[in-house]
């Protein structure tokens, strides 16, 4: 989502697990920005897709020497792509957080030019109202 945000573009997940009742579903994701209409907010369209189980396991799964896969296997096959999906979260996340931090950089930078600038003019009115004065 984060990622449709920052660039206003169509943003795909697939493979994402979702718990729901003690229960483990992969599904798709997609999120589309939609137009923006005058001082609206934006908008987007969030589409969840589940995924069949012939998509599922064509797709999803590894490689195995056991064609029956047991409970376990099916667990850690779970588990994996979970842990998948929170490697890419915490991914967008941290880029997300790199790039605010320069922006917010970029702002401390301006605002310390600023704030010098005023410092300098400042001391120039000092020094014209001594002028003035007689000082």
């Amino acid at each position: 989502m984060h990622d449709a945000v920052r660039e206003q573009k169509t943003v795909q997940k697939t493979g994402a697990c979702l718990s729901h009742n003690n229960k483990s579903e992969v599904i798709d994701i997609d999120v589309v920005p939609l137009p923006k209409h005058g001082d609206t907010f934006a908008s987007y369209l969030v589409l969840f897709r589940k995924i069949s189980e012939h998509e599922e396991t064509t797709t999803a799964s590894r490689p195995r020497a056991n064609a029956k896969a047991g409970p376990r296997d099916t667990r850690i096959e779970t588990l994996e792509r979970e842990l998948d999906s929170t490697r890419q979260n915490m991914q967008s996340m941290i880029a997300e957080r790199e790039a605010t931090n320069e922006e917010l950089e970029t702002a401390k930078e301006g605002l310390q030019s600023t704030n010098e600038e005023l410092i300098t003019v400042n001391e120039e009115l000092k020094m014209k109202l001594d002028a003035i004065e007689g000082k």
